[in-house]
C-alpha cells in the first residue's frame, strides 16, 4: 500500500510538473504568435530560449512516463510475486486436504 501512495504521489507529482510546463510553453507560444500577428520580425536566435524550454519540457515529460513506468513494473512484479505465492498455498492446502481424506 505505501508502494501504491508513493506511485500516486509521484504520478500527481509529474503531472503537476508537466501540466505547469505546457502551460509555460503555450504562454511563450503565444507571445511569438503575436509578435508574428503584429507584423513584427522574429529571429530565430532571439527564441532559443524558447526552444530550448520546449527541449527542457520534453525531457522532463519523458522522463516522468520513464519513472511511472518503471515503478509500475516493480508494483507488476510485486503483484505476481505474491499471486504465485497464494497459488502455492492454495494448491498446497488442496494436498493437505487430499491426503488428510486418504
Amino acid at each position: 500500500f505505501a508502494n501504491y501512495c508513493m506511485l500516486m504521489e509521484l504520478d500527481q507529482l509529474s503531472f503537476d510538473d508537466i501540466s505547469s510546463n505546457f502551460n509555460e510553453l503555450k504562454d511563450l507560444c503565444k507571445s511569438v504568435h503575436e509578435k508574428f500577428k503584429n507584423g513584427e520580425k522574429v529571429k530565430v536566435l532571439d527564441h532559443m530560449d524558447e526552444f530550448l524550454k520546449l527541449k527542457k519540457f520534453n525531457r522532463d515529460a519523458q522522463l516522468a512516463v520513464k519513472t511511472t513506468r518503471d515503478e509500475t513494473d516493480k508494483m507488476k512484479s510485486e503483484i505476481d510475486e505474491k499471486h504465485l505465492i497464494l497459488q502455492n498455498l492454495f494448491y498446497e492446502a488442496l494436498f493437505i486436504e487430499k491426503e488428510i481424506v486418504k
